[in-house]
């Protein structure tokens, strides 16, 4: 198999297992908040002050909210950024492939997004089809700045074998 049909199958694997992610009632965002707070529960010794109680009384409630949150939106924007990897790499050496490794990774998160506006306890919300976007092009990026680092440092160090002595 040549390496293009490899990243492209990988591409369709990925892209697979998004959908069956989106599909699943494992991944909510009420239900990945329940196993967190299953899974971090603070030191009962620990002293709260006054300012950091909820308004419901519970402490913990709003900081195990806001964790969620956080490795929710980073899962978009990692996965969606190894996504658009993957598509770069089956694209290439094509003109424009991170243009369209960026714009099919943007898509798809658009779509996604869309998909879960049909599935009970999901919402589809522009905002993680943004952080889906915002993370594919990251990853484009520091994948070329490092490539592109690596490549003139390999070629600095061909040219000092070059220079006369």
């Amino acid at each position: 198999m040549e390496k293009r049909q490899i990243w492209w199958l990988l591409v369709i694997v990925f892209c697979i297992g998004i959908f069956i992610a989106t599909e699943s009632p494992a991944f909510t965002g009420k239900h990945t908040e329940q196993i967190l707070r299953e899974k971090i529960e603070p030191p009962a010794d620990l002293p709260i002050g006054e300012d950091t109680i909820s308004k419901q009384g519970n402490s913990d409630h709003d900081s195990v909210r806001i964790l969620n949150v956080i490795l929710r939106k980073s899962t978009h924007f990692i996965t969606f950024g190894f996504l658009a990897i993957f598509v770069l790499q089956a694209l290439k050496p094509t003109r424009f492939y991170y243009v369209y490794a960026w714009l099919f990774s943007s898509v798809y998160g658009a779509i996604d997004e869309w998909h879960q506006s049909f599935i009970d306890e999901r919402t589809a919300q522009v905002q993680d089809a943004i952080i889906d976007s915002a993370g594919a092009f990251i990853f484009l990026l520091v994948f070329y700045l490092g490539k592109t680092f690596f490549k003139n440092k390999k070629m600095e160090r061909s040219s000092r074998h070059l220079e006369p002595r």
